[in-house]
């Protein structure tokens, strides 16, 4: 599901649809496209023989932490 820490992304907004549907198309489908949600990642890393894994949450929006958008978007 997209989200926002602020609330910039309201629940009725178009953006927030988009991720629902997106979400129950996966589901629809017999996939999960919430790979976090579901430790999807971490259960094939861990599968894969690594260890020590590390997750941080990282802003990703074009407009942090200046609240403008940069050069480079």
């Amino acid at each position: 599901m997209l989200q926002s820490d602020d609330d910039t992304i309201a629940d009725k907004s178009a953006l927030s649809q988009w991720g629902k549907f997106y979400v129950e198309g996966g589901r629809k489908l017999g996939r999960t496209f919430e790979l976090y949600q579901h430790d999807t990642q971490r259960k094939a890393l861990e599968a894969a023989g690594f260890v020590d894994i590390t997750e941080k949450n990282i802003k990703v929006s074009p407009y942090y932490p200046t609240g403008r958008l940069g050069a480079n978007c």
